[in-house]
């Protein structure tokens, strides 16, 4: 629980730090939601960082390892839901994070 808390504690804020940040990618339309990306990278980031607290600062081990199964898994379905609709798209969180570092998001991808 300590490890997956402190990969959510790190996921998480960089998430939120992300969510903050000024690319364009972050604009654009979320298709299963209809808001920006911007907002459900900064909800999923916020939703890591109460689970990581969870896995690091309670004794509630089987809360903590439900959390994190229940996390991962909406994550796998929200990724495949974006497949299905035909979104060939980067990652949002991953097109910010490769537009930082001069790097097309598009190859940032593969």
């Amino acid at each position: 629980m300590l490890l997956a808390g402190g990969i959510l504690l790190l996921a998480g804020t960089a998430k939120i730090l992300a969510a903050l940040g000024h690319s364009q990618m972050l604009d654009v339309t979320d298709p299963l939601f209809g808001v920006p990306f911007r907002f459900v990278i900064a909800f999923v980031g916020i939703a890591e960082l109460i689970i990581a607290w969870q896995c690091l600062f309670t004794d509630r081990k089987s809360l903590s390892l439900a959390l994190v199964a229940w996390l991962m898994t909406n994550l796998a379905a929200y990724r495949i839901g974006l497949w299905t609709m035909g979104w060939h798209h980067p990652y949002a969180f991953l097109g910010a994070l490769a537009e930082a570092i001069n790097i097309s998001p598009f190859v940032a991808r593969y």
